[in-house]
């Protein structure tokens, strides 16, 4: 089955500072389907990343372990000062992730950990769309 997307909604957010959770959208309507787009580039430490991240970068990079260094990732609830809470994916450059039974913020960040160096020079770039 073919599925049918809304018109996209373009937004730019800042990569820096490191590892901090940016809120995109207010709240995410329940059991919501999105897509999600993103581009933009930076480097942790001298790594050059994509949203996709780096593979090779050292373990003491990540905030998080599961993802890769400089990997954008997306969060689903919670609050812009944790990462215990919501429900955390990887965005990378695609992906569709749905919303759970209650409307919830959808907030952003790059996986770098508080010790690594972030270098971003453009705002990261992303296009949202709902599943109709």
């Amino acid at each position: 089955m073919k599925q049918h997307w809304s018109t996209p909604k373009p937004y730019s957010i800042d990569a820096a500072p490191a590892g901090q959770w940016k809120k995109v959208i207010e709240a995410v309507p329940a059991k919501t389907v999105l897509r999600i787009e993103a581009k933009g580039s930076w480097s942790v430490g001298s790594l050059p990343c994509t949203p996709d991240g780096v593979l090779v970068a050292p373990a003491e990079s990540k905030a998080l372990p599961n993802y890769p260094a400089g990997a954008l990732l997306g969060k689903l609830g919670g609050s812009t000062s944790g990462s215990a809470e919501g429900t955390i994916f990887a965005i990378g450059e695609y992906c569709v992730v749905q919303s759970g039974d209650n409307p919830v913020p959808l907030f952003v960040a790059i996986n770098v950990s508080a010790t690594a160096t972030l270098d971003a020079k453009e705002k990261i770039a992303l296009t949202i769309s709902e599943a109709e």
